[in-house]
């Protein structure tokens, strides 16, 4: 999972989804709550009582343009989960508006700065409905001190300075997880 992204929504409309995307792209597999990784698919969509993921796989399309386009439909905010080069993760939180509300960069020398946007726990939090705990420890910038510990040790899969990291981040935000991702 190299230059792509996941889309996280605060809210619970696979079928929806899957429907919009179908109506939109009709040549395209779509596919809701796989059990495992699923080849030759387009869109990948996770949903539970309280959230949904969505991933374009195979990006033949602006993957920011249908994540924007889902979120107005849904009159919803959603946060863009980048995973970079096998490198790093990073986030954008957009409001309902499509204004970034929050960023959030693992290594901002990736990208010429010393210093990145540092992510706010409160504001994601806030849109899942969490606490602020379950996610705080995720939004440090890496360093060699970090690289070989867990955010979470007890729950999460991988450590800081692995840009999988990012799927645990979502999946304490939203509790979804995508299979073989």
């Amino acid at each position: 999972m190299s230059n792509t992204s996941i889309a996280a929504y605060p809210t619970a409309r696979g079928k929806e989804c899957l429907d919009l995307i179908g109506a939109q792209h009709p040549e395209w597999r779509v596919v809701l709550n796989p059990r495992k990784f699923v080849a030759d698919v387009n869109v990948m969509v996770m949903e539970n009582e309280r959230a949904m993921l969505v991933w374009l796989v195979y990006p033949q399309y602006e993957d920011w343009k249908l994540y924007k386009e889902l979120a107005a439909q849904f009159e919803c905010g959603w946060m863009q989960v980048f995973f970079q080069a096998h490198i790093a993760w990073e986030y954008n939180l957009h409001d309902a508006q499509e204004q970034i509300i929050d960023r959030f960069q693992t290594l901002p020398s990736m990208w010429g700065h010393e210093t990145g946007p540092v992510g706010n726990a409160e504001v994601v939090a806030g849109r899942w409905s969490i606490p602020p705990a379950n996610i705080q420890r995720y939004l440090k910038p890496w360093n060699e001190r970090l690289r070989r510990r867990k955010a979470y040790w007890c729950r999460d899969e991988f450590r800081y300075g692995q840009y999988e990291q990012g799927h645990d981040f979502l999946r304490a935000v939203t509790g979804l997880s995508f299979p073989g991702a």
